[in-house]
C-alpha cells in the first residue's frame, strides 16, 4: 500500500535527507500537461488484436489493463490519421489525473521526432527538455518508476528497438512500462523485433509484449464526435472567417452525401470534413448530388487555410520578398 506524506512533511524530510525537491517540478509538470485537456474533441477509440481480427474492444480499457500487468511494452499500431497521438495524450491525461492517488508512477509523454538519437538516454533527454536538473534526474532514476508514452516511432525513420537500446528495466536503469505508437504501413514482416523485449531483457519471461491496432470509427463514434465538435465550437469564440454548421446540418450531410460516412472513419479525415463542409455547400445545394473525395477534402482545407492566413496578415507590414514567398505556399 502506498504511503503519502502531507506536502510540508514531504519537503521537510527531503531537506533532512538532503534530497532534491521533486514535488514542485512534478506538480508543475502535471499542471502544464493537464492545462489543455479539454481543448479538442476526443472519442475513445476501438481497437483489435491484429489486422485480420474482426472483434474490437475499448482501447483505453485494454491499455489500462496492460499497465496493471507485468508486461513491459504495448505497441499501438494504426493508419495515418487514425488517432494514435490523440489517444496517447488522453492516456497521459488519465494517468496524471490519478497520479499521487492510486497511481505512483510518473507518466512521461515523449514525441520521438523531438529527441535526437532516441536510442540512447531517451528518458534523460526528455526530462532535460522539461528543465529537470541533473540531480533531480538522478533522484528520479534511482527512486521512481515511469510510464513512457512514446509517440511517432515511424516519424524517426528508426529500425532499432528503443526499449532494448535504452536498456530499460535492467538493474540500475530506468524502471518503466512503455506504450509506443507507430503507423501500420511502416512495419515489415518482422516488425515485432523493433519493439518487444528480448528474452535476455525480460528475466526469461517471453510474455512481456502486447499490441493493438486502432480500428476505424463506427457510425456511433462518428455521431458522438460531431456532437462534441459542434458543442466545442459553440463554446469557443469562433472567428468571422471560421464558419461551421449546427448539429442537424452536419448530420444531414453525413446521411445524404454519397459515401461520406465511409470517407470519414478516421478522426483526422472526420475533423477535416467538419471544417470544410460548410464552405462546400450553399443554401441551395443538394447534398445527394455532391461528390466528395479524400483529395477534395485536402484541397479545400488547404485553400481555406491560405485564405484565413491572408486575412490574418492583412494590415501587417511584409517585405516584397515575404509577400512573394507567402503566395507560393
Amino acid at each position: 500500500m502506498a504511503f503519502y506524506l502531507p506536502p510540508k512533511e514531504f519537503l521537510l524530510l527531503d531537506r533532512v535527507q538532503d534530497k532534491p525537491d521533486l514535488r514542485s517540478p512534478l506538480l508543475q509538470l502535471k499542471s502544464n500537461r493537464l492545462k489543455d485537456k479539454n481543448a479538442d474533441v476526443y472519442i475513445s477509440p476501438k481497437a483489435k488484436s491484429s489486422l485480420r481480427a474482426t472483434e474490437t474492444f475499448d482501447l483505453m480499457s485494454e491499455v489500462q489493463e496492460f499497465l496493471q500487468s507485468k508486461k513491459k511494452v504495448f505497441l499501438l499500431l494504426g493508419d495515418s490519421g487514425a488517432g494514435k497521438s490523440t489517444f496517447n495524450r488522453a492516456l497521459e491525461i488519465s494517468i496524471w489525473e490519478r497520479y499521487g492517488k492510486e497511481e505512483t508512477r510518473i507518466p512521461l509523454f515523449i514525441h520521438l521526432p523531438l529527441i535526437e538519437n532516441p536510442e540512447r538516454n531517451l528518458v534523460t533527454k526528455q526530462l532535460q527538455r522539461l528543465d529537470f536538473t541533473e540531480i533531480q534526474i538522478k533522484e528520479l532514476k534511482e527512486h521512481h518508476k515511469f510510464i513512457l508514452i512514446c509517440d511517432g516511432y515511424d516519424e524517426i525513420q528508426q529500425t532499432k528497438n528503443l526499449y532494448e537500446m535504452n536498456q530499460l528495466n535492467k538493474p540500475g536503469e530506468w524502471q518503466v512500462q512503455m506504450v509506443i505508437s507507430c503507423r501500420t504501413e511502416y512495419n515489415g514482416v518482422d516488425y515485432k523485433n523493433k519493439f518487444q523485449p528480448t528474452e535476455r531483457n525480460s528475466g526469461g519471461d517471453k510474455d512481456q509484449f502486447q499490441e493493438a491496432i486502432v480500428a476505424p470509427f463506427n457510425e456511433g463514434q462518428i455521431q458522438d464526435y460531431v456532437k462534441q465538435y459542434v458543442s466545442l465550437k459553440n463554446q469557443q469564440n469562433v472567428s468571422s472567417d471560421d464558419t461551421h454548421w449546427e448539429l442537424e446540418e452536419y448530420q444531414q450531410a453525413l446521411k445524404e452525401v454519397p459515401n461520406l460516412l465511409d470517407l470519414v472513419k478516421s478522426p483526422f479525415l472526420l475533423k477535416l470534413a467538419l471544417k470544410v463542409l460548410p464552405g462546400l455547400f450553399n443554401k441551395n445545394s443538394k447534398f445527394s448530388a455532391a461528390h466528395i473525395t479524400r483529395i477534395g477534402l485536402y484541397d479545400k482545407f488547404v485553400s481555406q487555410w491560405i485564405e484565413r492566413s491572408e486575412i490574418r496578415l492583412r494590415g501587417m507590414e511584409l517585405s516584397s520578398h515575404d509577400k512573394d514567398h507567402f503566395h507560393t505556399l
